[in-house]
This record gives C-alpha cells, sequence and structure tokens, in this order.
C-alpha cells in the first residue's frame, strides 16, 4: 500500500513539475527575467556527516551536520535574491552505476523492462531501491543505457543530512571515475519540483496582486449564486404549490371514496319495501293480517291482527330478511277475537 500510494504520488508530482517546466519555457526570457528571480545551483556534497556546499562565485562551505552553527554556514552560500536549485552529491561508492544494452523494442516500456533487469541484477528488491537512467545511445536493433542506483534508505538518510541544514534538494546524483557529474536525478519525482520564485521587486506587487485574485475569485460568483438561489427559490415555490394543489386533490378524492364506500355499505344491507312486503306475504298465514308495517334505518316494525301471534313471531324469525324478532308490547286480544300484537326486527341482509 505504501509504495503504490508513493507511486501515485511521483505521477503526480511529475504532471505538475511537466506542467510548470512547460510554462516556464514558454514565457519569453525578458519576461522570465523581469518577474522571476535568477536561478543559481547550490552544489551540496555528502561524505557522511561532512557537508561541502559550494556555488558559482559565492565560495565553498564545509560544515559538519551536527554542529550547531551548520545552518548558518551554508545560508552565506545561498542568496535570497535567487531561486536556489540544490544538488546533492552522493559520494561515488554509495551508488552502482551499470551499463545495460536493451533491444530496441522495449522503449515503450522501458521503465518496466528496466525494473524487471535490475530485479535480475541487484540483490536489492525493487521496491526498496532508488535508481534512474538514461539512454546514452539508441541504434536501429539496441540502446545502451547508463543506470545508477543505490538503497532507497540511504538516499533518504542522506537527504535527511541536507535537509537539516535547511536545504531542499531537487536534484541526487553522483560523479563518475573522471569526477563528471552523471546526468541522472535519483530522487523520487515528487521531489524534484521546482517552483519559480519572483524576484525581489516584484514580490510585493504579486503578492498583493495574488489577494486581490482572491477577493475576486471569492466575490464573482456572488451575484450568480444569488441569482441561482433566486430561480431555485421560484422553482422551490412552484412545486410547493403544486403538491399543495396535489393533496387537496388527492384529500377530495379520499372524500369521494369513503363516501362511495359507504354508499356501497349501505346498499349493500338496502332491503326494498316491496322485496320484504312480497317475503311477507309468502309466510303469513291465512288468519293472519297486517295494518301497518314501517322501515326505518334498518329497523322493521309490523302491526296487525292474529289467530296464532306466537306462531306468527316463529315465521318471521325463519326469513332471511329479518333478524332479532320479538313483540314490542304486550299482546291483546281485539273486538274481532283475534289478538293484536306489534312485532319489532332489524333487517339481516338485501333482498335477493
Amino acid at each position: 500500500m505504501r509504495v503504490e500510494l508513493e507511486r501515485a504520488l511521483d505521477r503526480a508530482y511529475a504532471a505538475v513539475n511537466w506542467w510548470l517546466e512547460g510554462l516556464w519555457t514558454g514565457l519569453p526570457p525578458r519576461v522570465r527575467n523581469l518577474l522571476f528571480a535568477e536561478r543559481a545551483e547550490l552544489v551540496v556534497r555528502l561524505a557522511g556527516t561532512t557537508v561541502t556546499a559550494c556555488r558559482a562565485h559565492a565560495g565553498i562551505v564545509t560544515v559538519d551536520t551536527r554542529s550547531a552553527d551548520a545552518e548558518a554556514a551554508v545560508a552565506q552560500v545561498v542568496s535570497d535574491a535567487r531561486a536556489t536549485d540544490v544538488t546533492l552529491v552522493l559520494p561515488r561508492g554509495a551508488v552502482l552505476t551499470h551499463g545495460l544494452r536493451l533491444p530496441a523494442a522495449a522503449e515503450g516500456e522501458l521503465h518496466s523492462v528496466l525494473k524487471h533487469e535490475l530485479d535480475r541484477l541487484t540483490p536489492f528488491a525493487i521496491d526498496d531501491l532508488a535508481f534512474d537512467f538514461r539512454i546514452r545511445e539508441r541504434t536501429s536493433s539496441a540502446l545502451l543505457l547508463d543506470v545508477a542506483m543505490l538503497p532507497r534508505t540511504a538516499l533518504e538518510r542522506a537527504v535527511d543530512e541536507i535537509c537539516r541544514l535547511g536545504l531542499r534538494p531537487t536534484t541526487a546524483t553522483a560523479e563518475d571515475g573522471h569526477g563528471e557529474r552523471l546526468a541522472l536525478n535519483l530522487l523520487p519525482r515528487r521531489r524534484r519540483l521546482r517552483l519559480p520564485a519572483a524576484a525581489p521587486l516584484f514580490r510585493p506587487r504579486l503578492a498583493l496582486c495574488a489577494a486581490l485574485l482572491t477577493v475576486l475569485a471569492l466575490y464573482l460568483p456572488l451575484p450568480r449564486y444569488g441569482g441561482l438561489r433566486a430561480a431555485h427559490a421560484a422553482v422551490v415555490e412552484t412545486t410547493r404549490a403544486e403538491a399543495v394543489a396535489a393533496r387537496q386533490r388527492l384529500s377530495s378524492e379520499e372524500l369521494a371514496l369513503a363516501s362511495g364506500e359507504l354508499l356501497a355499505q349501505r346498499r349493500l344491507h338496502y332491503v326494498p319495501p316491496v322485496a320484504l312486503l312480497r317475503e311477507l306475504t309468502a309466510q303469513m298465514p291465512d288468519h293472519t293480517w297486517l295494518s301497518r308495517l314501517s322501515m326505518s334505518r334498518g329497523e322493521v316494525q309490523l302491526q296487525g291482527e292474529s289467530s296464532a301471534a306466537t306462531e306468527l313471531l316463529q315465521l318471521l324469525e325463519s326469513t332471511d330478511l329479518l333478524r332479532d324478532v320479538q313483540f314490542q308490547a304486550p299482546v291483546s286480544r281485539g273486538e274481532s277475537g283475534k289478538e293484536q300484537f306489534t312485532i319489532v326486527a332489524k333487517l339481516a341482509r338485501s333482498a335477493p
């Protein structure tokens, strides 16, 4: 996971460095010289804990990194008026150089092929190795490469020694047998980033411009955001009105549906008077006649005379249209000698 993260950071920093170098190259030389400080190279040679720093026309300083005043001594050769590119020259014995011959077809995947070769040629795992290469010669059939490598931990220790002096190296290389620096950079790509520094005369102005641009970047979108807010508020209000209207329609439809269900329920239990009268006529014996029939809210009242009122009560209970049949008042005998009755009952179900 750590190795994959480092590789991703290397690719990201390489892209940023490539973009910055493209912008730097695209500027006319006059503009570069006017706006940005002249770049100067500070060469730092490391031998154990001894550091030798030199810059053209600024002398040489040799310090021990364990010394308390080492950083102040190195600062004497670093000019504030210039952007300093720090080149770390590693001890010759710490870096292994090797020449490789590879097929010309491998150029498209040169980095992957080279990692495979180094994994085979060195006792170190490829993830524990810091290396760089350059194509020294190219023919139609082969590539001749110069490769420099050293353990990653050794490189990190050397960089840490330099960082103690307040320096940030952007190049780490070594020297060949003739004392010439190798055109290689052993640092990870994320450490090679070189940021241009503004010229001292323009630093306050550039800082002011950066502050103004920041304010403008924060302020200019505000009117647009206000317009978007108003537009969204109008859309929200329209949607809310539509939702309220839809809710009202839904409430009306629910009320109508409930009313319809109530009517259907009542219609299901409704018994037409004609159907009840036809049923009573079929069930009543010949010695019985009705003087009054009334229906109200699912209840039926029967009044009349019969030779056997109790028998009539049993007959009415056996019908499918009536239930809970009972006398509402005591039976009495009339002038004709028959029993006068008042019977009440509840409608049981709808008529077929």
